[in-house]
């Protein structure tokens, strides 16, 4: 780890790394000392090994390490967790889902979006459910929606549709309103055009024009 920690040239980090990867593999624990090190990058050189060991073993170790106060250490817990079962790194890419760090927020999404499936989905609704989404950027906002529209199918409609129609006659125009009907959009299945094709026959003018612009961004070659 010393090595690892004052190594400048990358075939002695690739070098060092490897063999570490082999004499932690079984033993993982043998690098918690350096989960709570002072230094992010040597927090960070960790992680990287615990993703190379990879298995259930050390998704205890990735716990603890993605509550780290540096996004960069955050990151590469994220990218560790391509070496573990796919049902058991949910929670923690749960858990960074409301970062504020775009970077992180972006390979959090990229690695959920590798396990499709209604848990998932799950998991991106209640995010745009929580009771702070709307006090998060708009990028963050933008980012999350989209991650919903790729993954998502039927099970988001519902919630999507109580977005879009939120309010009521009192309803007004905002971000949150128009990307759910773009979500809807492309999610593109029949339940969803349907929500759509009811919200442009709306009364109120927010909810008829986030559904029209929607719809004609569908139409469009």
């Amino acid at each position: 780890m010393s090595v690892l920690g004052k190594a400048a040239k990358v075939r002695t980090r690739a070098a060092a790394s490897t063999l570490l990867s082999y004499l932690c593999a079984g033993r993982p624990e043998i690098l918690v000392p350096y989960l709570t090190d002072s230094r992010w990058y040597v927090v960070r050189n960790a992680v990287f090994v615990l993703g190379q060991v990879g298995g259930s073993e050390v998704v205890e170790l990735l716990q603890v390490a993605a509550r780290h106060p540096d996004p960069r250490v955050r990151r590469q817990v994220i990218n560790s967790l391509g070496n573990i079962p796919p049902e058991e790194r949910l929670p923690i890419l749960a858990s960074q889902l409301a970062s504020q760090d775009l970077r992180l927020l972006a390979a959090t999404l990229a690695m959920l979006a590798r396990q499709r499936g209604p848990e998932a989905v799950r998991t991106l609704l209640h995010q745009i459910q929580a009771p702070d989404f709307e006090s998060r950027g708009l990028e963050h906002q933008r980012m999350i929606f989209n991650a919903l529209a790729e993954t998502g199918d039927d099970q988001a409609v519902t919630a999507l549709a109580e977005l879009l129609n939120r309010g009521g006659w009192f309803a007004r125009r905002s971000p949150q309103r128009v990307a759910a009907a773009q979500a809807l959009r492309k999610i593109g299945s029949e339940a969803a055009i349907a929500v759509l094709d009811k919200g442009m026959r709306a009364g109120n003018d927010a909810v008829r024009s986030a559904c029209l612009e929607a719809m004609a961004t569908r139409a469009e070659p």
